[in-house]
């Protein structure tokens, strides 16, 4: 076999693998990450670790529970952060051909996922101080770094310019991770609007399926109390129903897809439920709570209602059941200037 010699090392090995295992150990022996590039080392390791153990602080354990894939998201994108950062700390460790490549793989996947958080929130309305500052600073600190990897006299000679090298599969790799968390919030998120969409479509529950006194939507059981009547308000049955006691109350039953908790959902539904007839009423918050019914976390909201000299109660509720991806929504009107205990009756009689 003739021999082949790579200039840049001053070795002459038999095998390209040879010869740059050779020229990696000439670099680890004969240069060091110190100051700035040593601080850039220490960042990637330290940034990976960190993101990871972030992802799982703040991951939303119900939507984890109702949309695996959609609530997983925050967690892959930790592990794919977790897994770049020990991918490029140990290939420059290593003095590897293709470690400058990871180090930027690394602050742009960074970079983008504090974008994206961004966006997520809202901008920076939608975060305290601490959080805007946390936010900014990774947002700064990965340009910074990937400007480094361009500009730094002692990460060239660590790593020299003729060395690096960059393959198919690290391109490959890096797009697959970079892609990961963006498919998966895809999927998940077109997984929860074709739900949302079709929630009627199939129902769940038929009128075998009914204790005695109950109605279902088709996807959810509920009570008809004593002296009420209950009216599906489609043709079929499934969908919304319509439940009312004569000179007492009447409102409407519903269910829906679980998506968070968060006040933000409840009252963009609330707005929408609200009847047309109190778009124009004069509205005072009587009480806004959220409490625990049946096992299942639940948000009620009441209000009065002042329009053309009279004076009407509204009752509105949200009751949550993320292990079954569903919600319950109650919208009742009534006079009622005391405890609602048909309301409350209603809502204990939920079941999912």
């Amino acid at each position: 076999m003739s021999e082949i010699t790579d200039f840049t090392t001053g070795y002459s090995e038999t095998t390209e693998e040879e010869r740059d295992a050779a020229e990696r150990k000439r670099l680890v022996s004969t240069t060091k990450l110190t100051g700035w590039a040593g601080l850039m080392l220490f960042a990637v390791f330290a940034g990976g670790i960190v993101s990871f153990a972030l992802s799982f602080k703040d991951v939303d354990v119900n939507l984890l529970r109702a949309h695996p894939l959609l609530g997983s998201v925050d967690i892959l994108n930790g592990a794919v952060l977790f897994v770049t950062s020990l991918i490029a700390g140990i290939q420059t460790c290593r003095r590897a051909r293709n470690a400058v490549f990871w180090l930027r793989v690394f602050f742009v996947i960074l970079f983008v996922s504090n974008i994206i958080a961004l966006v997520a929130n809202g901008g920076f309305q939608g975060l305290d101080s601490f959080e805007a500052k946390s936010l900014i600073r990774g947002l700064v600190w990965p340009v910074i770094w990937i400007v480094f990897t361009f500009k730094s006299m002692k990460l060239a000679e660590a790593l020299p310019h003729p060395w690096r090298k960059t393959s198919r599969g690290d391109i490959l790799a890096s797009i697959l991770l970079f892609a990961l968390p963006i498919m998966a919030f895809a999927i998940g998120y077109r997984n929860l609007s074709n739900a949302a969409n079709g929630w009627y479509d199939r129902a769940e529950y038929t009128a075998a399926d009914l204790p005695e006194g109950y109605a279902t939507d088709g996807r959810i059981k509920f009570a008809i109390l004593d002296g009420a009547t209950a009216e599906p308000l489609t043709y079929d049955g499934v969908g919304p129903w319509a439940e009312r006691k004569d000179g007492v109350f009447s409102g409407e039953v519903l269910s829906g897809v679980f998506t968070s908790m968060d006040k933000g959902p409840f009252f963009e539904t609330m707005e929408t439920v609200l009847d047309e007839g109190f778009k124009e009423a004069k509205r005072t918050i009587v009480s806004d709570t959220t409490c625990t019914i049946s096992s299942h976390d639940a948000h009620l909201h009441f209000e009065s209602l002042e329009l053309d000299g009279d004076t009407y109660r509204w009752r509105f509720a949200m009751l949550y059941a993320p292990e079954k991806g569903k919600i319950a929504v109650l919208s009742f009107y009534d006079g009622i200037d005391g405890k609602p205990e048909y309301f409350h009756a209603l809502l204990e009689s939920i079941q999912f």
